[in-house]
């Protein structure tokens, strides 16, 4: 990163992903121009009493998102629809909008994004709702190895992008990653798999 830059402060404009009925953490997301952004399987998991629902197929499936207290702003609760998602492939992610259309946060705090290509072997950044003891909101960081292939029978718009990590865990799916080299969040985390020594964590480029 440029001296002098100020890196994205991801921690403002990460979210809670809630149960659609019990408001309980499910997941991450975060706020971009366009909507609030997370995972499909997240939204899947907040409504995971409907038996058989998919986020992909059920336009206006609700979840519930909370926003944190963050300097002088008061924490709040609301509630937010899919409008989006690649129906046509398998990537995990979708577009939330709040059910009262507005917007989340003012354009300053909205997450600013750019291609992974490039990323490769620069460092990262990300915050996300995994437990541990008291905390539920955490920090992560680690390095972005590269491009992976596609995994067999997905059909991806392009290559997922590999991340070696210690602090990723359950309830991080759907957090923001942001190349600190860059200053651009480059993907969103999804699925995470465990090697001997260290976790490898993947996420849609």
């Amino acid at each position: 990163m440029a001296e002098g830059i100020r890196l994205q402060e991801i921690r403002e404009f990460a979210v809670q992903i809630c149960h659609a009925r019990t408001n309980n953490p499910v997941g991450t997301g975060f706020v971009a121009r366009e909507g609030i952004v997370t995972c499909a399987h997240v939204v899947r998991k907040a409504n995971r009493n409907d038996a058989g629902i998919e986020p992909k197929a059920a336009d206006g499936l609700e979840v519930g998102v909370y926003f944190p207290e963050r300097g002088g702003r008061a924490s709040f609760q609301k509630r937010a629809k899919v409008i989006s998602c690649f129906k046509q492939y398998d990537d995990d992610v979708v577009l939330l909008h709040l059910r009262d259309g507005s917007a989340p946060l003012g354009p300053e705090l909205s997450a600013r994004f750019g291609s992974a290509k490039g990323s490769e072997l620069h460092e990262f950044l990300s915050f996300g709702y995994r437990r541990l003891k008291n905390y539920q909101g955490l920090p992560a960081y680690g390095k972005i190895i590269g491009h992976a292939d596609k995994p067999t029978g997905k059909k991806f718009q392009g290559d997922p992008v590999m991340l070696s990590s210690q602090n990723i865990d359950r309830g991080m799916s759907g957090a923001p990653v942001l190349d600190v080299t860059r200053n651009l969040i480059i993907g969103i985390i999804y699925p995470t798999f465990r090697s001997n020594l260290l976790k490898i964590e993947y996420f849609s480029c």
